[in-house]
């Protein structure tokens, strides 16, 4: 790993619950003004981006809404390609995309395994697939 991942924009939103656990997990919106979740890959809400600090319940948390970053991998079920388009799965952790929504690109290969931190590049909430998953 050799990115600089001080290149992106943050959002400092506070932590719903216990985020000691989710950093570089996708996070999503709460429910109330500028307060943030584990993202659970679920059509909506739509991830907000990947949780770089670790707080505690009611404490900023800094999450990566833009930029390069560390991402937590599940490649349990699908390995994950250099270039291949990720999404949040229902841990929050990448996952490869579904045909529709993509919520960033993988900086790197993962054959199998899940909680595998790696580099990544995000974009806010979700874009359309504009074109094939094959780099």
């Amino acid at each position: 790993m050799g990115a600089n991942y001080n290149l992106g924009i943050d959002l400092p939103l506070t932590a719903s619950g216990d985020a000691n656990t989710w950093q570089y997990n996708f996070v999503q919106h709460a429910g109330t003004a500028k307060r943030f979740t584990i993202a659970n890959g679920a059509s909506g809400p739509v991830p907000l981006g990947v949780l770089q600090n670790d707080p505690q319940s009611e404490n900023v948390g800094a999450v990566r809404v833009f930029g390069s970053t560390l991402v937590k991998y599940d490649a349990t079920g699908t390995a994950i390609g250099y270039g291949d388009f990720i999404m949040a799965g229902s841990t929050g952790m990448a996952v490869i995309a579904a045909a529709s929504i993509i919520q960033g690109i993988a900086l790197q290969a993962v054959a199998s395994g899940a909680s595998i931190i790696g580099e990544a590049f995000i974009f806010p909430g979700g874009w359309s697939a504009w074109a094939d998953n094959t780099p």
